[in-house]
């Protein structure tokens, strides 16, 4: 009987430290893995919106070529961890709405609780979508339902086509979650952590083109934030804040009436869209990214969100040898041998 009662014991410590370690492996807030590198000729295209209120919404986007991979972002905040809700409905021109599952989810503690109970926020991407897309591209109509929270962020596509009008370069993804406040304790705060586009040094300066989705920023301008980047070659940057250079913070998108002068507003629901580029210097090989949350000690206090997602687009110039890299594997140009 005591042998029983044992095994008994055993296996409910064994199910226990299974569950432990299952949440442990969900959880995650930090820099953004890569999720895709492509290169070759390709075209970028993308749109979102924000879900904040519960309704359903639309965006559109203009595809140039074939489309070959397409990705639907998605991010919320919940209360209390294993929550969340892994599937979303999209409708692409007109059609009937598809039931979309998430094909990787990641969930972190935002940093604070609600009557006594952990908020987690929770990002998602889905398997790649472009069997529902137009084969030969353009236009592109796209209607969202509401998420099942009172606190949805919103959705974001990201469309890579081929053709033959598409610049040759480097397209690299990232998917992840990196929550910021400038009051939180890491990983939640207070700034976010740096994720990096790397890439093979060229030797002379090229154009790199970008593009995040930010969930949960406030739409208020006393609520603040900045963007830096930093390039070069060799080790890559923990942190670009700190000691950062001023002329690296990038400019935020025209503003329109009533919106805060921040690069990331919140001016669309509680969604970004942040599209931008910077100059890769000849030699660099890499260009990084970091959000970060003001400071509240300031007149502004530092807004909050949750970084989801990066796309680059390095464009390689015509006729430009690329170097090698030290582990001998270069990026070559369509003309090379």
């Amino acid at each position: 009987m005591k042998g029983y009662v044992k095994r008994i014991v055993l296996t409910v410590l064994v199910a226990i430290l299974i569950l432990a370690l299952a949440q442990l492996a969900q959880a995650a807030d930090g820099t953004l893995p890569v999720q895709r590198v492509l290169e070759g000729n390709y075209c970028v295209a993308y749109g979102g919106v924000g879900l904040l209120d519960g309704q359903r919404h639309s965006f559109g986007s203009t595809v140039e070529g074939t489309p070959v991979e397409a990705y639907l972002y998605w991010s919320a905040r919940y209360i209390g961890a294993n929550n969340g809700d892994s599937q979303i409905r999209a409708q692409i021109n007109g059609g009937g709405f598809n039931q979309i599952s998430a094909a990787a989810r990641e969930s972190a503690y935002a940093g604070f609780k609600r009557d006594g109970v952990e908020v987690y926020y929770y990002t998602y991407r889905s398997a790649n979508l472009v069997g529902l897309l137009p084969a030969g591209g353009g236009a592109l109509a796209v209607a969202v339902d509401r998420s099942t929270t009172l606190e949805a962020h919103g959705a974001g596509l990201v469309v890579i086509s081929q053709g033959a009008t598409c610049s040759y370069g480097q397209v690299q993804l990232n998917f992840g979650l990196d929550g910021f406040f400038w009051n939180f304790p890491p990983d939640a705060g207070p700034d976010t952590q740096v994720t990096c586009a790397e890439f093979a040094a060229a030797p002379t300066d090229r154009t790199l083109a970008m593009q995040m989705y930010v969930g949960g920023v406030e739409h208020d301008e006393m609520r603040g934030d900045r963007i830096w980047y930093a390039t070069g070659s060799g080790a890559k940057p923990t942190d670009i804040v700190s000691g950062g250079d001023p002329n690296n913070v990038l400019d935020g998108p025209p503003l329109g009436e009533n919106h805060p002068p921040y690069p990331l507003n919140g001016s669309n629901g509680d969604w970004d869209t942040y599209v931008n580029s910077i100059t890769v210097p000849a030699g660099a090989t890499y260009a990084c990214f970091q959000i970060e949350s003001i400071d509240g000690r300031q007149p502004v206090n530092g807004t909050s969100g949750v970084w989801v997602e990066l796309l680059t687009k390095l464009v390689y110039e015509p006729g430009l040898a690329v170097l090698k890299l030290t582990n001998g594997n270069d990026a070559k140009l369509p003309n090379d041998a």
